[in-house]
């Protein structure tokens, strides 16, 4: 997932909004001869939460994932006119179940359970290519429905995948009479792909902007037959994204001629809902996007996206006369409805899911410290910087030999989890003691490479001004000021290894100056002076300076890990990455987990007092800067 358009609150949570109507009870009751109903349903952002298991607890949680959804998705179906359940991508990458057979060995359990389902056709988020396109395209051969992809092609310019299908389906009238029906389903996904996966895709696919591929292919999609057009589009809604390449695009699709009914993502926002307030050509309460309904299904399969549409026949075929939006709530375990496919899916998956249990219960090794990333805010997160550590020795290892072997190297690691709109309770949390393959990939949950760059000290101080970015701009004396800007996310906390940042909060976001002093070794580092910096792919795809990329063997971000606790227990340096210029007499306010206020001693320098909890449960605390 990348950056999400602006919301109402950063940290509220996204609450799926309850339809008045039973769950499978129609909008459209009296329909008559040539009118029908169809039902579209579609998950999105499933990140491999397939059964409902947090693997980095390793804990059961019923209440979410495909399995929880598997009652809803049959209680809708038995409701009136003809169904059809969609997939809107982002769903490979995340779990170790979900990412079970994108190596190329053995089944790939994401596919069993489209097919356990019985899933109509699905699209690819950008997630799904992290494991390259063979895995991609391994998934779509497997999967017993269309994966539609419209926007990707290979560098040559032929498809890489179906850019869209027309399902044959066939649905009863008002009347009783059968009709045959044509639906047309368009799949496209964020052109930030083409830079996350860069290391993936270069000289092989190449990703075009998603409307510009929309306005080519729909007339051939309704050319085919299609009566109705459903786009699955993995982007969020932005009323700002109106360029070419924007990532957040699913605005600018529906207000294409074409489309009937759209499902977005990628954002792991909610709609219809709180989380999108009205603007042009939205409609949070009705869930339309200039009037086309829409869903986007929370992530992780906390709800379902439901629309219902009124057809009417006419001379030419079916046509969307109507159409409601709707979020239904996973089911819980002891939820009242059918059981009987939340059984088939567990029953399918059992093998694949023990032998996912073995494998993050495999005893890593040990760590002399609480791996922790309560207060990566002030530069203090021991869980971040034993990634960056193990990304560091694995870079100095390879350097050996080599022209560079001698140069500082130094290593870029941010945390993946703390809190955020994401809530209180998702932060990194791992007890000194024994390390299981479950704290790994919590401590490196995604399947990024690493890299190496060299890197001057003037590009240095760059890469470490979109950290000081993250902070409000604080005036000396100011009261309980927001330490952290409003929107502000945990991904952009670069922490670099090796160097000592000091932030100037009293300057303005944009102004260079705000990092006030940048060190290496107790010394202030020079514009011109040379360094190495170790990172990973999706970081360096964004960054504005990258600097000249180093060859390195294929190391996988998380091998690291592997490596370096193999060694020796982890024992991450304590002193912060980054501290703020003097404020004598000013204070700030940050939220954080509400276990954090067991280990405050850790951040004595700012004699914290607790100041509370915010209404979305975080322990407030007061800084004194």
């Amino acid at each position: 997932m990348a950056a999400a358009p602006a919301r109402r609150n950063a940290n509220q949570h996204h609450a799926p909004t309850r339809s008045h109507l039973p769950i499978d009870e129609s909008p459209f009751p009296r329909l008559r001869a040539r009118e029908a109903h169809l039902r579209l349903l579609a998950t999105s952002d499933l990140h491999g939460q397939l059964l409902g298991h947090d693997y980095r607890a390793d804990r059961p949680t019923p209440q979410r994932g495909l399995v929880a959804l598997a009652p809803r998705i049959e209680t809708l179906r038995r409701g009136p006119g003809a169904t059809l359940l969609f997939d809107n991508g982002d769903v490979l990458q995340g779990t170790p179940l979900g990412e079970a057979g994108t190596d190329g060995v053995g089944a790939m359990p994401v596919a069993e359970a489209f097919a356990a389902l019985g899933y109509d056709a699905a699209t690819l988020g950008n997630h799904d290519f992290d494991f390259g396109p063979e895995a991609a395209r391994r998934f779509a051969g497997l999967a017993r429905c269309p994966i539609v992809l419209g926007n990707v092609a290979r560098a040559g310019g032929e498809d890489f995948l179906p850019p869209f299908a027309v399902l044959d389906r066939r649905l009863r009238d008002g009347a009783g009479t059968d009709w045959p029906l044509q639906v047309g389903v368009l799949g496209l996904t964020t052109p930030g792909l083409a830079r996350w996966n860069a290391h993936q895709l270069d000289g092989r696919l190449r990703v075009e902007d998603m409307a510009s591929a929309a306005r080519r292919l729909l007339p051939e999609l309704r050319a085919c037959g299609a009566e109705v057009v459903v786009a699955l589009v993995h982007a969020g809604i932005d009323p700002a994204a109106t360029g070419p390449m924007a990532e957040n695009a699913a605005l600018q699709i529906a207000a294409l001629d074409g489309v009937d009914a759209l499902v977005a993502g990628h954002t792991h926002l909610a709609f219809p809902g709180p989380d999108h307030g009205y603007g042009a050509g939205i409609d949070p309460v009705a869930g339309r996007l200039h009037g086309r309904p829409t869903v986007m299904p929370p992530p992780l399969g906390d709800a379902l996206g439901v629309i219902d549409l009124k057809l009417v026949r006419g001379p030419k075929g079916w046509r969307v006369a109507d159409g409601h939006s709707r979020l239904v709530p996973a089911a819980g375990q002891d939820a009242a409805g059918p059981r009987e496919s939340r059984c088939r899916l567990a029953a399918r998956l059992a093998p694949a899911q023990e032998a996912a249990l073995a494998r993050i219960r495999r005893v890593a090794g040990r760590s002399r410290t609480r791996l922790h990333t309560h207060f990566a805010a002030l530069g203090h997160a021991p869980a971040v910087r034993a990634v960056a550590e193990a990304q560091r020795l694995c870079v100095l290892a390879a350097l050996q030999g080599t022209r560079l072997e001698g140069v500082p190297v130094l290593s870029a690691a941010a945390p993946f989890r703390a809190g955020g709109r994401a809530g209180p309770t998702s932060y990194t949390d791992i007890p000194a003691g024994r390390l299981l393959a479950r704290h790994l990939n919590e401590l490196y949950p995604f399947a990024n490479e690493l890299r190496a760059v060299s890197i001057t000290g003037a590009a240095l101080r760059r890469w470490m001004a979109r950290t000081a970015s993250v902070f409000s701009r604080i005036e000396p004396g100011a009261q309980d000021a927001p330490l952290l800007a409003d929107g502000a996310r945990s991904y952009l906390l670069d922490m670099i290894a090796g160097v000592q940042a000091e932030f100037d909060l009293s300057r303005p976001a944009e102004d260079p100056a705000r990092v006030r002093r940048l060190t290496f070794a107790g010394s202030e580092i020079a514009p011109d002076a040379r360094f190495v910096l170790a990172t990973n792919t999706h970081r360096l795809a964004a960054a504005e300076d990258p600097g000249e990329l180093i060859p390195l063997p294929p190391i996988a971000s998380r091998d690291t890990l592997d490596t370096l606790v193999a060694q020796a227990p982890l024992d991450p340096d304590p002193a912060p990455a980054f501290t703020f210029a003097p404020m004598p007499g000013t204070t700030a306010i940050l939220d954080t987990a509400p276990e954090a206020r067991d280990i405050l001693e850790e951040i004595a320098a700012f004699s914290p007092e607790a100041a509370g909890t915010s209404p979305e449960g975080f322990l407030r605390l007061r800084l004194h800067l």
